[in-house]
């Protein structure tokens, strides 16, 4: 009874690592917004890295991250969209005001290739 739930147990072990295996991960098949250039791909996993922390430090960190990303990539949504997120997130956790934050980011989304994205109040 045993070696028959040891043995089924790797049975259904086996087949998990291998359906996982054979996957391949998403950001491996669409690719990065920034792939194209090293340094700015670093910038832009670090700006979301910092907005992912969401302190009132890592918030300007990131800010400053994004705006570097936007004046060099102007084309480029991710940029434009990581700003806007934010500067709504700088609304919660730093010290910008919703009269502020609100008008701000709708300005950095009402760019050309960003599109389909609300700010919602």
């Amino acid at each position: 009874m045993l070696a028959t739930l040891v043995v089924l147990g790797l049975i259904f072990v086996g087949g998990l690592a291998w359906n996982v295996a054979r996957r391949v991960p998403p950001a491996a098949v669409t690719g990065g917004p920034y792939d194209d250039d090293p340094r700015a791909r670093e910038a832009y996993m670090t700006a979301r890295f910092e907005l992912a922390t969401r302190s009132a430090e890592s918030l300007s960190a990131a800010e400053q991250g994004f705006h570097q990303l936007v004046e060099s990539y102007p084309d480029r949504a991710a940029g434009w969209s990581g700003l806007a997120d934010t500067l709504l997130l700088l609304r919660e956790f730093g010290s910008m005001g919703d009269e502020v934050a609100y008008p701000q980011a709708e300005r950095r989304l009402a760019r050309p290739g960003v599109r389909g994205v609300v700010v919602a109040r």
